[in-house]
């Protein structure tokens, strides 16, 4: 093999890490982020698409209200995004008094 193929080599490896690697990389450290950071009164989805709320958890369970009075228990890392509680904006009433 010459230099111009062992530079070729490295550039398709270098490609494959930017494009598939490091991508998925990131993906991963934000899925952490978002399971250490559910707490009791959560509004979560799960990866199987239930929504519920969390009612309690432990190191690696959590328990998931998904209707009044039944509670599931669920993996921590099934979780696969929280609902952010929407605060309606005040009206423009409310801030003239």
């Amino acid at each position: 093999m010459d230099i111009s193929g062992l530079l070729f080599l490295g550039l398709i490896v270098v490609v494959f890490y930017l494009t598939m690697m490091r991508p998925q990389q990131k993906r991963i450290k934000q899925h952490q982020k978002l399971v250490a950071s559910v707490a009791p009164g959560d509004d979560i989805i799960t990866v199987g698409g239930l929504h519920g709320v969390v009612k309690e958890l432990n190191d690696d369970v959590l328990w998931v209200e998904i209707a009044p009075g039944t509670t599931v228990k669920f993996s921590r890392l099934s979780v696969s995004r929280k609902i952010e509680s929407e605060v309606p904006p005040a009206s423009e009433e409310d801030a003239a008094s």
